[in-house]
């Protein structure tokens, strides 16, 4: 029935459907012990959570040196939730409001992704919709703002430390951070999701995302799982979480040989560099791939088996570019603290470079679409593939640049506003499970399903709203447990003051006193 309302259902008079499991009535359904075992280790996080925190509000263990206080601190939730809201002197405020706009893009594209690969009724309709917003058909450039600001993040962390630490214990501590929710996700799709829904395409699609997880969750909690076997890769967007730590592994590498030597680290930035726009320049016209992963039907449907997806979308020395501009930009920001020049650049020259960073940011962004109704050229795919990720993060970066030193109160207003916070420290819970929560609306419809401009925003919500929800169990239970502990074993020392450099000679001082002079003397820099 769902075969014959759909767009499909001319194509034959007599199709063939294959019945792969079938559901008895009145038999008892057996959940299966990977469901218990789920479910008592939620339960007893939550316990851990409760206790934790009834603990610390009936002792006062401010000045208490003994582990159990400590290891109620980092359990308890009313800890956790106050630094889940809390704006730090450090942060970059611009940054919140990109992150937390790029993630609920993401749950709206990854509706319609999900939507069009069931069987919808009108898909004509869809067709149409397409040819008006060719512009949307190259979303997939957001994962790219991602990448650039944990670049960003992780340059500014470590350009001004005094000593570095060891970096390997810095790459463990990255990974123990992404590694808790990223396996929570990964056993409840594994062992749950198949349970918690029924309907004619339920076991079918289901039983093919439970069956790639039972076989290839090692690949992913080793951060493998974006170069080895990819075909069958558990739950489809944790390639992810992989490719952001193999950069992190890149970018730790540069930042640490730039330090000891100087002259070889900039030599290795620039072959590094290089070879970000070679390596998509050859595999596209090796392989006579399109430009972009193009989102037709067979696409969506099994996306895992799509060349482009396998060869160069997942690839994360594809994505080496994007993060290079994160790390240049975390550099920039590290040595010219925003604090400090704040508003630097006046009112109309940011409007100005506002305007041209926005115009740049949609160029990648519009030509995406273009690839649905042109030819093939092979030059013209390879030019895009080798320079459209490093042209949006550049874009991406100057809108957070003019942000930062320069003044639009509009995008500062909006980008800058304090409710981002918290849902931009969500954003990583929010990501791992809203594709769940789309994919059980979806993969359990027992009618024909309908894509409009509205019922698209409406349906995004749902998931939207409950993965926020969702993130937030998982950032008090999980994610923020697994931080504190981090931070108890492996916490840095208090380090000693630095010693300033004579006023004369500090370049940053000088370059401070400029701009004190300069306000004071009202006179506008650029």
């Amino acid at each position: 029935m769902l075969l014959r309302f759909s767009a499909l259902g001319g194509l034959s008079s007599e199709p063939r459907i294959s019945v792969d499991d079938c559901q008895l009535a009145g038999e008892p359904y057996l959940y299966g012990t990977g469901v218990s075992v789920f479910f008592y280790v939620i339960l007893s996080l939550m316990i851990i959570a409760v206790a934790s925190t009834w603990y610390l509000s009936v002792n006062d263990c401010e000045t208490s040196d003994s582990i159990l206080p400590k290891l109620a601190k980092v359990f308890c939730m009313n800890k956790n939730t106050y630094d889940l809201v809390k704006p730090s002197s450090d942060d970059i405020p611009a940054l919140h409001g990109v992150r937390a706009l790029t993630a609920f893009i993401f749950v709206l594209t990854h509706q319609v992704f999900f939507h069009n690969s069931a069987a919808v009724v009108n898909g004509l309709d869809v067709d149409k919709d397409l040819d008006m917003v060719l512009f949307t058909t190259h979303t997939d450039l957001l994962t790219d703002t991602f990448l650039l600001m944990s670049g960003l993040l992780l340059a500014r962390g470590l350009a001004t430390k005094e000593k570095l630490e060891n970096p390997l214990l810095a790459l463990w501590k990255r990974y123990i951070r992404l590694i808790g929710p990223m396996a929570l996700m990964v056993y409840y799709m594994a062992s749950v999701f198949k349970h918690m829904g029924d309907g004619p395409m339920w076991p079918r699609l289901v039983g093919y995302e439970q069956e790639t997880c039972e076989k290839n969750w090692w690949l992913s909690l080793l951060m493998l799982n974006n170069y080895i076997n990819s075909e069958e890769m558990c739950y489809i967007i944790l390639w992810y979480i992989p490719a952001d730590y193999q950069l992190t592994i890149l970018g730790i590498a540069l930042i640490y040989l730039c330090r000891r030597h100087r002259r070889l680290g900039m030599v290795t930035v620039g072959v590094v560099a290089l070879l970000s726009v070679l390596l998509p320049a050859v595999d596209t016209y090796h392989q006579r791939l399109p430009a972009t992963l193009i989102y037709d039907i067979e696409t969506m449907i099994n996306i895992r088996g799509n060349a482009v997806f396998n060869n160069t979308y997942i690839r994360s020395h594809h994505r080496v570019g994007a993060y290079l501009v994160g790390l240049a930009v975390g550099c920039l920001m590290a040595w010219y603290k925003p604090p400090q020049y704040r508003n630097i650049i006046n009112k109309k020259w940011s409007t100005i470079l506002f305007t041209l960073v926005f115009i740049l940011a949609w160029i990648p962004l519009s030509m995406g679409g273009v690839f649905y109704i042109r030819e093939y050229d092979v030059l013209e795919a390879t030019a895009y593939a080798a320079t459209n990720r490093i042209v949006w993060a550049l874009a991406i970066s100057g809108i957070i640049i003019i942000c930062e030193y320069g003044h639009i109160p509009i995008v500062n207003n909006l980008l800058g506003w304090s409710a981002w916070v918290p849902l931009s420290r969500l954003s990583y819970g929010l990501y791992l499970t809203h594709p769940a929560l789309i994919m059980y609306n979806v993969y359990s419809a027992r009618a024909p399903l309908t894509q409009n401009p509205f019922t698209m925003l409406s349906h995004t919500f749902g998931p939207l709203v409950i993965g926020c929800l969702l993130s937030l169990v998982i950032w008090l239970l999980v994610h923020a447990p697994i931080i504190g502990l981090t931070n108890l074993k492996f916490g840095s020392k208090k380090q000693a003051p630095q010693k300033s450099l004579p006023e004369d000679s500090s370049p940053e001082n000088n370059i401070g006193k400029v701009e004190i002079n300069n306000v004071n003397n009202k006179i506008k820099i650029l």
